[in-house]
């Protein structure tokens, strides 16, 4: 058993690599938070790299995007077939999606709810969208930043008493989850 330095945890010694400078040979942090530690260098090093290959082999790919144009429904068979075979590697890739943009998520469960209750005009431009997008964005990011609950209101609710309002940027504001809890389906 050895304890990591990072999470402060004692886990058993198979949980850390090995480390021939470290006087009992194991690395000071497990390979979890190793893990961790090396993710955001490690997507940088990723980036680099696809740029550099996508520099040198722009013929190459485009001739792939051809192909795989002229072969759309080949390319959709194979796919769903893989999709059926490893249903636990889809849901992984799923919810590890949902984990990393919650945000966009909640915007779009909003939209979706709105759209169907006739609540989103289908007027708005892309650009609104993505304005409304930043709202959830933002609330996200002051969650994280303060550990306390920041939701998105519609100042106008979508189902008020006296008043209906609209999905729609202008519409919209960010609170503390107390606040939105205690202004409750009125408006203001």
């Amino acid at each position: 058993m050895k304890a990591c330095t990072k999470c402060g945890e004692t886990k058993p010694t198979a949980d850390f690599n090995r480390n021939k400078q470290a006087p009992d040979g194991l690395h000071w942090t497990c390979r979890p938070c190793t893990k961790i530690a090396r993710a955001p260098r490690l997507a940088k090093e990723r980036k680099r790299r696809l740029a550099t290959y996508h520099a040198n082999h722009a013929e190459r790919l485009e001739r792939q995007r051809q192909y795989q144009a002229a072969n759309r429904e080949k390319y959709r068979a194979a796919s769903k077939k893989w999709r059926e075979k490893n249903p636990v590697l889809m849901q992984l890739s799923k919810d590890d999606w949902y984990y990393r943009n919650k945000d966009k998520n909640a915007a779009a469960a909003t939209r979706y709810y709105a759209r169907k209750r006739d609540r989103c005009p289908r007027w708005l431009t892309k650009e609104q969208h993505a304005e409304m997008q930043k709202y959830y964005s933002a609330a996200r990011f002051m969650t994280e930043q303060s550990g306390e609950p920041w939701h998105v209101d519609h100042i106008v609710p979508l189902f008020g008493e006296n008043v209906c309002g609209l999905h729609v940027p202008w519409n919209l504001q960010i609170l503390t989850g107390s606040e939105n809890s205690s202004k409750g389906n009125r408006h203001g």
